[in-house]
């Protein structure tokens, strides 16, 4: 009877031991998700491919008038022509992607709330700025 209770408590130890290593693995896979850039978009998505994005954005925060004037300063209109290169060059499914980075990539700035409410307004509708689809992404994904 020692000896079956004995092999029983054992049995139970490698199953919970087996859980336990499971559990850690997706925890780490979970940890190592590429700032939620989908497996299939990672090759297309980068921070240097979607520079000129940032720096449109970023010119557009600082703008006095707001963001989203009719008329750009010539550098503005630099970043965002290619800004919208970029993403042009990405598959539709991956631009949502891309957006997102760059949007946390500068909430790890710390920004002040209305910063980050008037960069989430612009990024969301940057496919849209460029005349692709999807015309606007869901972005902050990561934040909120």
């Amino acid at each position: 009877m020692a000896k079956l209770f004995s092999l029983a408590a054992l049995a139970l130890l490698l199953v919970l031991a087996d859980a336990e290593t499971y559990r850690k693995t997706v925890t780490v896979t979970e940890i190592n998700d590429d700032m939620g850039v989908s497996e299939e978009c990672q090759g297309q998505v980068s921070m240097q491919k979607m520079s000129h994005c940032e720096m449109y954005l970023k010119m557009q925060m600082q703008s006095p008038y707001g963001g989203g004037r009719m008329v750009l300063l010539p550098s503005e209109q630099e970043h965002k022509q290619e800004c919208c290169k970029q993403m042009s060059q990405m598959d539709e499914k991956c631009r949502c992607d891309a957006v997102n980075m760059v949007v946390d990539q500068m909430m790890r700035r710390r920004m002040m709330s209305e910063e980050v409410q008037k960069m989430m307004e612009m990024a969301r509708k940057l496919p849209g700025m460029c005349m692709l689809k999807p015309e606007t992404c869901q972005v902050g994904r990561l934040w909120f």
